[in-house]
């Protein structure tokens, strides 16, 4: 096994790719996308030298992408603050990304497909939930760290990089490094952000804020603490709680936790948002790079160049959500006007959105039973058809600005039970009414019965034992039928998820026994009829 450090390793020369890109009609220097790409690790091959299959043995880069935006194109100036970034003297707002790439040494032999996780708050899932793999956390480099090898089998390049901004370094994690939104006159932005706390021990003594605030004045802001989310707030004064730091608060007297499972509310004056939504450019721009482009802007060669014929994406829980988001937002088409992924698996998104595009946005924050629930997550539009919404006025659908542009994906929308709980699963396909919807033609959409958002086992912190199932042998199988979809253009199972019309979905509180109405939360009955059963590839 070899390390190298440096610029982007060539298997071509610099000339040959660019003669290659002219002949192809590739863009042969970045624009306002990557500029620039450093792999500063190259292990090959890696998994201790295991060859798997007839695809042979891997190689992993890891590095940074530098890449800018206009902010004055249409497709970028949905970014919440984008006018009000730093810009460059080109007139255009930088980022940059970590990006992690494992590909077939000979790369003659894979399939030319990528596969693009898209990282959960900086870590890599795919290997857990495709390959079984049960070691190697964001950086798999054993044998044992591949698991049943099924990516690398089935010839996948695999790559992630970083999109959430309040993914700190370390333990491998993909970060991304965005600029702060300024006052026109320079000045730092101001304005109010909330802070929720609530801890399943009794040792924590320190809350984090996402930004700083801009005053240590305790006046301006406000600390309140209640038992269960249906309780009155209690407000704590000023008394009982201090500022350890512009970015930490602490419960007094000094040495006193955070009361175990307490929900606390902390409201606060923010200042200096990062320009959050640089994220859905910063996928979408590595994405389309890696596929298409030659050389970055200095020279440096695409380590994937002339290698990729489709795209796909996955992803699991939070940037399920973030995805979702991507395509209404209109990121799946680049800089360039193409498609971006030409596929998309999604795995326990469920219908939400969330917290990502926004000023002071916190991405990680997640809609639960009991918290979360003050942060934007279940925003219109909830499904891929385009709607006529009676709350917001409004008519729109996830497809709305990709199908205007050719540039939607075919899609797997998949979830298990908890989705239809907490996270409105049934507004994939269903208006909001609770009627059913047609598929669009692009969509299909599976629910795994009896299947927990994450599978555990014992009861860990809960009084009944948790579920240990997990949809591994599933995702494989729909992973496939995605790629023979996209490829072959053969179509894939069709839906199975409970319908109204078969009653097999029925409005949670008629099911519990109160009066129901059509704005209640829907539910899936317990009608295993509708077990999805989808043979594994393995």
């Amino acid at each position: 096994m070899t390390q190298r450090t440096g610029l982007v390793p060539s298997r071509t020369a610099v000339a040959a790719i660019a003669v290659l890109a002219f002949t192809v009609g590739w863009t042969p220097l970045a624009e306002a996308d990557i500029t620039r790409i450093v792999i500063a690790r190259v292990e090959s091959p890696t998994f201790e030298g295991v060859s798997f299959g007839v695809v042979g043995q891997y190689e992993k880069l890891v590095g940074r992408a530098f890449g800018e935006v206009d902010p004055n194109d249409p497709r970028n100036a949905v970014i919440a603050d984008i006018a009000l970034a730093p810009r460059n003297a080109r007139g255009m707002v930088e980022y940059s990304t970590d990006i992690y790439i494992l590909r077939p040494v000979d790369p003659g032999l894979g399939t030319h497909r990528l596969f693009f996780e898209v990282n959960n708050r900086g870590n890599v899932l795919s290997f857990g939930r495709m390959n079984d793999a049960g070691t190697g956390g964001n950086d798999p480099t054993t044998a044992a760290d591949a698991g049943n090898g099924f990516l690398m089998r089935q010839g996948y390049t695999v790559v992630s990089s970083g999109w959430d901004v309040t993914v700190a370094p370390g333990g491998g994690r993909q970060t991304i490094t965005v600029p702060v939104a300024k006052n026109r006159d320079g000045s730092s932005i101001v304005g109010p952000a909330l802070e929720e706390f609530a801890f399943d021990n009794a040792t924590t003594m320190a809350g984090s804020l996402t930004y700083p605030t801009a005053t240590l004045d305790k006046s301006q802001a406000s600390l309140t603490v209640r038992v269960h989310y249906t309780d009155t707030p209690d407000p704590i004064l000023a008394t009982g709680w201090e500022y350890a730091s512009d970015r930490t608060i602490r419960v007094l007297p000094s040495g006193t936790p955070f009361g175990q499972s307490r929900l606390y509310e902390f409201t606060y004056p923010a200042k200096d948002p990062s320009v959050a939504g640089l994220g859905f450019a910063a996928i979408r721009d590595v994405a389309a790079f890696l596929h298409r482009a030659a050389v970055d802007a200095e020279g440096n060669p695409n380590p994937l160049a002339g290698d990729l014929h489709f795209v796909y994406s996955f992803c699991n829980s939070q940037p399920c959500r973030f995805m979702h988001d991507f395509l209404q937002l209109g990121f799946n088409e680049d800089e360039h006007g193409q498609r971006v992924f030409d596929g998309m698996l999604n795995w326990t998104g469920g219908a939400s959105g969330g917290f990502f595009n926004y000023r002071f946005a916190q991405p990680g924050r997640n809609h639960w039973q009991h918290t979360g629930r003050w942060y934007p997550e279940r925003q219109f539009p909830f499904t891929n058809k385009i709607l006529f919404d009676p709350i917001t006025g409004k008519t729109d659908g996830r497809l709305r600005r990709c199908g205007s542009t050719n540039t939607c994906p075919k899609i797997f929308e998949t979830g298990s039970e908890n989705e239809y709980w907490t996270k409105g699963g049934s507004l994939l396909h269903t208006d909001t009414f609770g009627n059913d919807l047609d598929d669009p033609k692009n969509v299909r959409m599976y629910l795994l019965s009896s299947l927990a958002h994450v599978a555990m086992s014992g009861p860990g912190i809960c009084q009944q034992p948790r579920n240990p199932l997990v949809p591994n042998r599933a995702l494989r199988a729909l992973l496939v039928a995605l790629d023979e979809w996209v490829s072959e253009d053969k179509m894939p199972p069709r839906s199975r998820v409970p319908r109204r019309s078969d009653g097999t979905l029925s409005f949670a509180a008629r099911a519990s026994g109160v009066s129901s109405h059509p704005w209640g939360h829907l539910r899936r009955s317990h009608d295993h009829r509708r077990l999805v059963r989808l043979r594994a590839l393995v």
